[in-house]
């Protein structure tokens, strides 16, 4: 990894505000890849402070929610208000 790439994801990644990926088109790939950031940022000790995650107009199957919502709930978004 790049220092200055992980630098500023971590900056970026806790500065708060929305996490919008609308019309991404995501499918379960992507969500794994959006979890395995989200707990890499947690455990490097920059949770995320974002306090809601949009993932409207993707296509997301049934499969996609179990790695989301475990990482959720293990406090990769411990702001979460919104999603």
């Amino acid at each position: 990894c790049i220092p200055q790439y992980r630098g500023g994801f971590l900056r970026l990644l806790g500065a708060g505000g929305m996490l919008g990926f609308d019309s991404c088109v995501w499918r379960g790939d992507e969500v794994v890849q959006l979890v395995a950031a989200l707990e890499f940022a947690r455990d490097a000790g920059a949770a995320t402070a974002a306090d809601g995650l949009f993932l409207p107009y993707d296509r997301l199957t049934d499969a996609a929610a179990p790695p989301l919502v475990a990482a959720l709930e293990a406090g990769a978004m411990p702001e979460l208000t919104d999603l």
